[in-house]
């Protein structure tokens, strides 16, 4: 190819460049999806995020509808997405099966 990137972006939209830039960087990564609302909120481990589209910016999850957080992401309709690095195993496997893991709620971590 002559163009070193056929899908270059507009420096003028900053959300779309700090998303690529981002997505760029995660090549199998570790997250943490949460959901919920006051006293309502809970997390888990998932590796299955990815990258759909960066116009707009959007992202990929599979969420089991067993799994403790889905009924929430369906009740509210919205969840967050926290990309671990390297050094988060801990935060990880705190959040990861309770039948595994003795999971736990959201409350208290920072």
């Amino acid at each position: 190819m002559s163009k070193p990137d056929l899908h270059l972006v507009n420096a003028i939209d900053e959300v779309e460049r700090q998303f690529r830039s981002v997505m760029r960087r995660l090549p199998g990564g570790v997250s943490i999806i949460t959901a919920g609302r006051g006293d309502e909120i809970t997390g888990m481990t998932v590796t299955s995020l990815t990258s759909l589209s960066a116009t707009p910016p959007r992202l990929l999850v599979s969420i089991n509808r067993q799994a403790s957080s889905f009924a929430l992401i369906d009740r509210h309709r919205l969840f967050g997405v926290n990309i671990l690095g390297s050094d988060q195993q801990e935060l990880a496997s705190r959040f990861s099966n309770a039948r595994l893991k003795g999971w736990q709620r959201f409350e208290g971590i920072e």
